[in-house]
C-alpha cells in the first residue's frame, strides 16, 4: 500500500490551487527492496541454489525499487485520464478557483461532509462554484445524467426582470435566458478541472431559448452535456434520441427544465411511484437532483428549497423580522405538503398569528422584492 500512487490537494494563501501528484520517495521502494531482497538471499544460501542463481537473485532485487517506482508511475498516469475512476475534492483559491476533478483527501466524517453543502451562496459565482462541485461528486458516485435547479432570479442576477414583462411565456423566456446565460456557462465551464476543457460550445435549440452547452474536453471520455431550461418534448424528441445513446457514460445535466416554455419537468424518481408517461420516465432517469436551490412563496411565506449532493434537503423561509431561519432538514426532498407542515410547526413555535403572516406578505408585496434582504444576515 506504501507504494500506491496518491493525489494531494498542497494550498499555499499567496497562489491559486494546487494539485500536486505525489510518487512514493525512492527512499520508500528501496526499503521494500531491501526487505524483499533479505527473504531472496536467504532463499538464495539454501543448499540446492545455485551460486549463479543466486548471482540472478541478487542483479534482479538491485533493479527492484527502479521497477517499482516505474510500475507505479505509469499507475498514477493510467488513473489520472480515468474520468469516471476519480473520486472529487473542490478546492476554493483566494479569487475562487474552479473546481477540480481529483482524488479525495482521506474521507471526513458523515457530518462534516453533510455540513459543508449547507451553506447557501451569496454570489452567482458561488453558486456556480458550488453546484458544479456538487454534479461532479454525482458523477464520480456514478450518476451520469443529473438535473440541476439554480436560482436565477434578481437576487443573484442583476437585470432579470422581477415580473413578467409579456403574456408569451416564450418571450419571457428568451428574456430570462439572454440574461442567465452566463451564469449557465460559467457553471458548465467549472465541471472540469483546469486545462481539462478545451471548449465550450452553445447551441439555441428552440425559439423559446432553450440552449445547450456542449463541452469538448482535451480527452474525449470526458465531453459532457449542459441543457438550459429545456422541455420534456424537446428531449423526447427523434433528433436527440442519437445524441443521448451517443453520450453513454458520459456527463448529461438539464438544467432548470421546470422553467421550460413548454412541457416543463423535474427530475424525480417519478416512475419509481407508478408513473407510466413519457414526464414520469425522463424524470426517473435524471432523478439525481444533485444540486437545488431554488425561492417560491409556499403558504405564505418566502422559502428557499437547497440541497447540494451529497447533503441533506434544507428549508428556510424569511422571518416576521425579515431574518433568514432554516425550519427543516429531510433526507429526501419535501413535498409541498411537508414544507407546510414544517412551516405551521414553525408558526405555533414562535405564535405566528395569521394576521401578522398576511401583514408581512401585503407589506413584501409593496416594498418589492422581499429575498433581496434573505442575505443581509449571511453576507
Amino acid at each position: 500500500h506504501a507504494l500506491k500512487s496518491r493525489v494531494s490537494v498542497v494550498s499555499e494563501p499567496s497562489k491559486s490551487d494546487v494539485v500536486a501528484l505525489t510518487m512514493p520517495s525512492s527512499s520508500a521502494a528501496s526499503r521494500c527492496g531491501v526487505h524483499l531482497h533479505l527473504l531472496l538471499h536467504r532463499f538464495g544460501h539454501r543448499p540446492h541454489c545455485s551460486s549463479s542463481g543466486r548471482r540472478c537473485i541478487t542483479l534482479l532485487t538491485s533493479f527492484l525499487p527502479i521497477a517499482f517506482l516505474v510500475a507505479t508511475a505509469l499507475s498514477s498516469i493510467v488513473s489520472a485520464r480515468s474520468f469516471a475512476g476519480c473520486k472529487v475534492h473542490t478546492v476554493q483559491g483566494p479569487r475562487g478557483g474552479k473546481s477540480a476533478v481529483f482524488a479525495d483527501p482521506p474521507a471526513a466524517p458523515a457530518a462534516a461532509k453533510d455540513s459543508s453543502a449547507t451553506e447557501l451562496p451569496i454570489s452567482a459565482e458561488a453558486m456556480a462554484q458550488q453546484a458544479a462541485a456538487a454534479v461532479v461528486r454525482a458523477f464520480n458516485d456514478g450518476h451520469q445524467w443529473q438535473t440541476v435547479r439554480l436560482r436565477n432570479d434578481a437576487t443573484l442576477v442583476p437585470g432579470v426582470a422581477l415580473k413578467q414583462q409579456v403574456k408569451d411565456p416564450s418571450t419571457n423566456l428568451r428574456n430570462l435566458v439572454d440574461k442567465t446565460l452566463p451564469l449557465v456557462k460559467d457553471f458548465a465551464a467549472r465541471l472540469w478541472e483546469v486545462g481539462a476543457l478545451a471548449e465550450l460550445k452553445s447551441s439555441l435549440l428552440d425559439a423559446s431559448g432553450a440552449t445547450m452547452l456542449y463541452g469538448e474536453a482535451t480527452d474525449p471520455l470526458k465531453d459532457a452535456a449542459v441543457f438550459y431550461v429545456t422541455g420534456i418534448d424537446l428531449v423526447t424528441s427523434d433528433k436527440f434520441d442519437g445524441f443521448f445513446k451517443g453520450m453513454r457514460d458520459r456527463l448529461v445535466v438539464m438544467v432548470n427544465p421546470d422553467q421550460a416554455a413548454e412541457s416543463p419537468w423535474e427530475g424525480g424518481d417519478v416512475a419509481a411511484e407508478g408513473g407510466a408517461s413519457t414526464t414520469a420516465q425522463v424524470s426517473s432517469t435524471f432523478k439525481e437532483q444533485s444540486y437545488y436551490y431554488a425561492s417560491s412563496v409556499i403558504n405564505g411565506w418566502d422559502t428557499i428549497l437547497f440541497r447540494s449532493y451529497p447533503g441533506s434537503w434544507h428549508i428556510w423561509l424569511e422571518s416576521l423580522d425579515k431574518e433568514l431561519d432554516r425550519i427543516g432538514v429531510s433526507s429526501g426532498k419535501p413535498t409541498y405538503d411537508d414544507i407546510v407542515a414544517m412551516q405551521t410547526a414553525y408558526e405555533e413555535h414562535r405564535g405566528v398569528s395569521d394576521v401578522q403572516k398576511l401583514g408581512k406578505r401585503l407589506k413584501d408585496q409593496v416594498d418589492g422584492f422581499s429575498v433581496d434582504s434573505f442575505f443581509a444576515q449571511i453576507r
